[in-house]
């Protein structure tokens, strides 16, 4: 039920990128969606889960939103802050994705929370809880 529930979000999420001014030109851009999440370390179980899920709405979706192609870009936080924080500025200066989804650790979430806030790219975590 989980991974129901997470293809959902990932669904809704897309959508509502797929509205933004960016993409209303009308050449092909691909919309990139950048994915951080514990591939490794103690709970690579939820990243898992998250790169399935993320990988079946975007199958669902036909793998594009009104001819833009849908670009998934993975980066491993290994549910630890200081990777998080690598992870992050990975998918914002290198790869240059969209939109962020992912977290999976509060600790990982928190501590990347302002390279997040000062790269611009709007992110949305579904599992990360910390108040803060």
């Amino acid at each position: 039920m989980n991974r129901l529930k997470f293809v959902l979000f990932v669904s809704v999420v897309l959508l509502i990128v797929s509205g933004s001014a960016l993409y209303a030109q009308d050449d092909a851009t691909p919309i990139k969606i950048g994915l951080y999440a514990p591939l490794t370390g103690p709970v690579a179980f939820l990243g898992e889960g998250f790169q399935y899920g993320a990988t079946i709405a975007i199958e669902d979706m036909g793998g594009e939103i009104e001819g833009h192609p849908l670009e998934l870009v993975v980066a491993d936080n290994k549910c630890n802050p200081t990777d998080a924080v690598t992870a992050i500025r990975q998918l914002i200066e290198v790869d240059e994705v969209d939109v962020i989804l992912g977290g999976g650790c509060s600790s990982a979430t928190v501590a990347a929370q302002d390279v997040i806030k000062d790269g611009e790219t709007p992110a949305v975590s579904a599992t990360s809880t910390n108040p803060t």
